[in-house]
């Protein structure tokens, strides 16, 4: 199964074209996007220089509507580059979402990344049997001088090859995201955060265990009640205004194991008894230096679903 945390979350691969790399000056040619459970391709294009206001508008739209977007390299490129030209427009760019940058997954996580040459998204299709799917024979780079050729002339033709090219490159990442099964998410989540139906949607961005308890710093969209709970196997806080969740859980220790009574915690236990750590009521989350990524990461969903704070 590809990433399970994200199995019940409205998603969506998503990839841009642009005329360059400054997103101060360069502007975006088209934005793709790719359903990963049903392969549903969506694109937009730039007609005219003008027109990538609406492009933008729309883009940001279509984003909001998904709590995961799935990138290649995006954290770093697609991302900020949308949103510097979303500010140069005064488009609103504050979209709350999980960001799952496979390039970032694979470099980290993947044991044969560090075995390769190349870490671009054509080389790991090629890695992973998945390069004869590809329909389009050109890079990136040579969708500008085809944009500028279609700004020009109109060219049909210029327009179909950077809008195939971006095709195959979002069909091609969500078929990388699903065959990646390889990846080690519970780990990766539990470092690097990870979505959660609560029943309001929350992403948890930061877990820390040590000696004594459980920390995580969660966010979700404003509104409710706030909250401050201070209980003496946990402490939650819950400020309205920003979204902004904080959660510690305090940890019980016997030789070389760290653990937590369940009957304390707000919580159901029978969503967490299937675990390897569970042990009558009790949820081991680590064992000497070994951390039990589920069983940490089970914990925080359970609570921040059963908290009773949206």
């Amino acid at each position: 199964m590809a990433n399970p945390y994200a199995k019940n979350l409205k998603k969506t691969v998503f990839d841009i074209e642009t005329t360059g790399l400054a997103p101060g000056r360069d502007m975006i040619i088209n934005a793709g996007f790719c359903d990963p459970d049903t392969g549903r391709l969506f694109q937009l294009f730039a007609e005219n220089e003008n027109d990538e206001e609406r492009l933008l508008k729309e883009l940001f739209y279509i984003i909001s509507q998904h709590e995961v977007v799935i990138t290649y390299n995006g954290d770093r490129f697609d991302l900020p580059f949308i949103k510097t030209r979303a500010e140069k427009f005064g488009i609103d760019a504050d979209a709350f979402f999980w960001s799952i940058d496979m390039y970032r997954y694979l470099k980290s996580y993947w044991l044969m990344a560090g075995k390769m040459r190349h870490l671009d998204q054509k080389s790991v299709e090629i890695a992973l049997g998945l390069s004869d799917d590809r329909a389009d024979r050109i890079g990136g780079g040579e969708c500008i001088p085809l944009y500028r050729h279609y700004l020009s002339q109109q060219d049909a033709k210029s327009k179909d090859l950077i809008l195939l090219h971006n095709a195959d490159d979002v069909r091609q990442l969500a078929r990388i995201y699903n065959a990646a099964v390889f990846l080690p998410y519970d780990r990766i989540c539990s470092e690097r955060g990870f979505g959660i139906l609560a029943p309001r949607y929350v992403l948890c961005r930061s877990v820390r265990l040590d000696n004594n308890a459980l920390y995580a710093e969660a966010k979700t969209l404003p509104g409710g009640i706030p909250s401050s709970i201070y209980e003496d196997s946990y402490e939650l806080e819950y400020d309205c205004f920003s979204g902004d969740i904080r959660l510690k859980i305090m940890l019980a220790a016997k030789e070389t194991l760290r653990y937590v009574d369940l009957n304390s915690l707000p919580c159901e236990k029978d969503a967490l008894s299937e675990l390897k750590g569970y042990h009558s009521d009790f949820l081991v989350l680590a064992d000497g230096q070994r951390l039990l990524y589920q069983e940490i990461n089970m914990l925080l969903s359970g609570i921040l679903s059963g908290a009773g704070l949206f």
